[in-house]
């Protein structure tokens, strides 16, 4: 111990340069000489030896604790520089990773984690660790900063999961090029505003629908009503799991309104349910009665069909089913006493008798319809033995004439076809006659002509043309019928006798006259045509002059030559007359491969809407298929006629079904005039035109008839309908034009009172459920235009009364540091918030210092503290990031400033540094909605 006293180690030595050499020899190894080291490294009064000691210690524990506690500048600042260059260089190994990264997140300022995520090191970091990290720095300006510099695409996927500030966010947005990333940000910004605007969107939701619930009782439709409360139920079913976003009173008021509208909607409904009711019987019944009529129209048409089509063969089963359809509707007129006057109905009940009276008498008809059947049998044969009808002879004719009249009459009424049939002979061969009579009378008018012109040219001396002009007499004589010729026997017996005697110059005359109509025969055989029927007649001309001027029966040289030249002449038209056989030949083959067109169409295989088509193509085709002869056509034609009949049938069975049911489409659409609901009116419109348009062709007698019926009701339904809707759109016009003035006033209200703009609101929301789809956007984006620059008010009243509770704060302390008491009685102390009275007054206790809640407000402020403040600032910075990632506690800027506040009386520099704070958060808007 002694000699301890005066041998004492070179490192405790009072000289600093002794205590830097005597450092080389200590071993770090050595406790004692390891103690001394860290004793000469953390309490020397030398920054060199310090620092010489913490290099020779070489322990990175020491130099981060150096770094933390160093009161020496120049110590401090190298042991952060060792701390960082250890934290940092991708090189050093003076600390692990893990404890690299503890010490920065739990330990090391932010400033260090800031240049650990920006160093090369950051790659040894997972993702978590970096996050973790940035939460330390803790500011926004560097997250968004670090997002676009430095961040991997999962890092910022992280960062932006881990954000919920719509602000940061939408500038995270503009730093990234990753388009998972800019994507996913933006479902999360709309994901927040969604969730921010939930609340007042489910407020403003069940306003609306409540409102609706409220205009159903202003309805007087039952269906209308009906459909419309359980809409609103379903609304309000699917509202109610939003109910848990609004705040406890508005759920309370919710409740209420909407069990005492639903309640009184209920009972509304109920009350206009007895009167529908009644309406529906009603309807029912009229409908019955138009179900009745149209299944009389049916019957009449069956019971016509069955006289008209099927007379002849129709079969029992075609008999019962028509009996029955009339035998259903006896008596059934009685059943609307309550819906139609005795004398409508009583009209329907003969109409039936007369029905049933017919089907009665119907098996008597048939036989009568059986012999007349007979005689179109025996007329038609007769037609076809003789060549057609026109060649009967007469007194078969009217044999068979007076058989058809004797029986005709006793049917009531003649079939159609059965007409028909007789109508096609009967006007054969009166057309015949009527020709017969009208050429016997043109004969007979020539024969008195000729004969007047022969006797003249027989006193005038020209005999040559006299027995020329005879020779056409006589043909036309011999043409006559006996008693034509009786009426010109005498005269044409005397120019016989005329004639007779001019014989005689007959040679004489022919001498000169042959040679000169040898050549106009090689003439005309010389020369083309221009029309062949008068190249024909000119030839037959010329034959009949030529023959007589002949002598004898023997051919001279001049016969020969004439013969000649005429066939020469003739050839162009034997040519022409064999180009119109092939025609008729062609057009005989056409109207055969029509007629077997038509043998291959079945009523069973085709549907009769194309069956119908196919028929009228057909006979459109047969009428343009050419001309034939007329035995080839006549034969042609019943060929044509047999075939097509089925098929006739089929299509027209299928008219007749298709017309009844277009007449009960009628019936039916006649029916809405009488319906004052204009949409029920114009949808049951719309639905009878689209089963009109389903429904097939009801034939050419009568579609275009129906149709112009059906248009004609539909025309005056739609035109009624448009002036109802004009109306309505009118009213609802003038009603709009009340909810936007009604708008227009609330806002110069909601000027001076923000507050009070939805209860001004709620009868015009109520009202405007009335309207149209349209003309409720068109007041919504008023309502909300005004709800807008309300809300823009409230919250720029807002920050004006927190700017005056700032300013008022100010005043207060002031007052407080000259007074020395509370000025509890000025208007400055009434208009601060009651936490901050409470707080002045001593009501509640702080658990921190006054400076350490400076701190707080200063960094909410990103006020930098002086330099001798660092360490404290680091300390509350330290113990706010504990407490929010241990905690998850954040203490606000309204609480650390009521803390403040609880701990008295400042003193001068408290009240200055204050004062800058107030100054600051004048112009921070979003702090100033933290102040309470």
């Amino acid at each position: 111990m002694i000699f301890s006293r005066f041998f004492s180690p070179a490192h405790t030595s009072s000289d600093p340069q002794k205590r830097l050499q005597a450092i080389a020899g200590l071993s770090v190894s050595k406790p004692a000489e390891r103690s001394a080291l860290h004793e000469l490294a953390f309490n020397d009064s030398n920054s060199d030896v310090s620092l010489a000691a913490l290099e020779k210690l070489d322990s990175f524990p020491l130099w981060m604790k150096m770094s933390q506690t160093a009161r020496d500048d120049k110590i401090r600042r190298r042991a952060v520089a060792r701390v960082e260059s250890a934290i940092i260089d991708a090189d050093s190994a003076d600390i692990s990773a893990d404890d690299q990264y503890e010490y920065v997140l739990k330990q090391a300022p932010a400033e260090l984690a800031r240049k650990l995520v920006e160093s090369p090191r950051r790659e040894t970091l997972t993702d978590a660790q970096v996050f973790a990290l940035l939460e330390k720095i803790g500011r926004s300006d560097y997250t968004r900063e670090f997002f676009g510099a430095f961040a991997s695409v999962p890092m910022q996927m992280r960062i932006a999961e881990q954000c919920d500030d719509a602000v940061l966010l939408g500038r995270l947005l503009k730093k990234t090029d990753d388009a998972q990333v800019q994507t996913f940000i933006q479902d999360k910004l709309s994901a927040l505003q969604e969730e921010a605007e939930k609340p007042a969107r489910t407020e403003k939701a069940y306003t609306l629908v409540l409102s609706k619930l409220q205009a159903v009782t202003d309805r007087f439709d039952y269906e209308d009503v009906d459909a419309r409360l359980q809409a609103c139920a379903e609304e309000l079913d699917a509202l109610s799991a939003d109910l848990p976003v609004l705040a406890e009173n508005v759920v309370a008021t919710i409740t209420e309104k909407q069990t005492r509208l639903l309640v009184r909607a209920q009972q509304h409904r109920d009350r206009l349910k007895v009167d529908w009711d009644a309406q529906q019987a009603e309807r029912a019944l009229q409908q019955e009665w138009l179900s009745f009529k149209a299944a009389l129209s049916a019957a009449e048409e069956k019971v016509v069909w069955l006289f008209n089509e099927r007379l002849s063969e129709a079969t029992l089963s075609d008999v019962e089913s028509v009996n029955d359809a009339v035998r259903e509707l006896e008596g059934k007129a009685d059943s609307f006493a309550q819906l139609k006057p005795a004398g409508e109905r009583q009209a329907l009940a003969d109409t039936i008798n007369v029905l049933a009276g017919k089907l009665d008498a119907f098996s008597a008809q048939q036989q009568i319809a059986i012999r007349l059947n007979a005689v179109l049998s025996d007329a038609e044969r007769a037609a076809a033995d003789a060549g057609g009808a026109e060649n009967i002879d007469d007194e078969v004719w009217r044999s068979l004439a007076g058989r058809w009249a004797e029986h005709k009459d006793l049917l009531f009424p003649v079939a159609d076809a059965l007409k028909q049939r007789w109508n096609v002979l009967s006007k054969a061969k009166k057309r015949e006659q009527t020709q017969r009579r009208v050429a016997q009378d043109n004969t007979l008018k020539q024969v008195r002509r000729l004969s007047s012109v022969v006797s003249n040219l027989i006193e005038t001396g020209r005999f040559k043309a006299a027995m020329a002009r005879f020779t056409e007499l006589q043909a036309l004589y011999d043409a006559l019928d006996e008693t034509n010729r009786l009426s010109v026997e005498r005269k044409y017996g005397q120019l016989t006798e005329e004639i007779a005697r001019l014989e005689g110059w007959q040679t004489y005359l022919a001498a000169p006259r042959k040679p000169a109509m040898l050549e106009e025969a090689r003439q005309l055989a010389a020369t083309a045509p221009s029309d062949i029927a008068a190249r024909a007649a000119a030839i037959k001309q010329l034959r009949k002059q030529w023959q007589s001027l002949a002598t004898s029966q023997d051919k001279d040289e001049a016969d020969i030559a004439f013969d000649e030249a005429l066939e020469q002449a003739f050839a162009p038209c034997r040519a022409h007359y064999a180009e119109q056989e092939q025609q008729r030949l062609a057009a005989q083959q056409k109207r055969e491969g029509l007629i077997s067109e038509l043998s291959s169409l079945t009523p069973a295989r085709d549907d009769p809407a194309s069956l119908a088509k196919q028929l009228d193509k057909l006979r459109q085709r047969w009428r343009d298929a050419g001309a034939v002869d007329k035995p080839v056509y006549e034969a042609l034609r019943k060929r044509w006629d047999t075939a097509l009949a089925p098929l006739s049938d089929s299509v027209n069975q299928w008219f007749n079904d298709n017309r009844v049911r277009k007449q009960a489409i009628i019936e039916q659409a006649r029916s809405l005039a009488s319906q004052e609901d204009s949409v029920s009116v114009s949808e049951q419109a719309k639905a009878l035109q689209v089963e009109w348009k389903n429904t097939g062709h009801a034939g050419k007698r009568h579609e275009s008839r129906l149709w112009q019926t059906f248009k004609s009701i539909n025309d005056e339904l739609f035109a009624r309908v448009k002036e109802q809707r004009e109306a309505v759109a009118q009213e609802e016009n003038a009603q709009l034009n009340t909810l936007l003035e009604q708008v227009k006033v609330a806002g110069k209200s909601v000027k001076q009172h923000p507050e009070e703009m939805d209860a001004a609101l709620v009868p015009v929301v109520e009202a405007m459920q009335t309207l149209d789809a349209k003309k409720q956007a068109v007041v919504q984006q008023r309502i909300d235009r005004l709800r807008k620059n309300a809300q823009q008010q409230v919250q720029e009243q807002a920050l004006d009364d927190r700017k005056t509770a700032m300013l008022s704060l100010h005043d207060v302390l002031k007052s407080w540091l000259v007074n020395d008491a509370l000025p509890v009685d000025s208007d400055a102390w009434a208009s601060l918030p009651k936490a901050w009275r409470n707080a002045l007054t001593g009501q509640s206790v702080a658990d921190k210092s006054r400076d350490w809640y400076t701190h707080v407000l200063e960094l909410k402020l990103n006020i930098d503290a002086a330099p001798s403040l660092q360490a404290e600032r680091r300390n509350v910075q330290l113990a706010l990031m504990t407490a929010k990632l241990e905690k998850g506690d954040d203490i606000s800027f309204s609480e650390a400033l009521c803390a403040w506040l609880g701990h008295g009386k400042p003193g001068d520099a408290e009240f200055r540094r204050l004062l800058n704070i107030i100054g600051q958060v004048q112009e921070n808007a979003v702090l100033l909605k933290e102040v309470v």
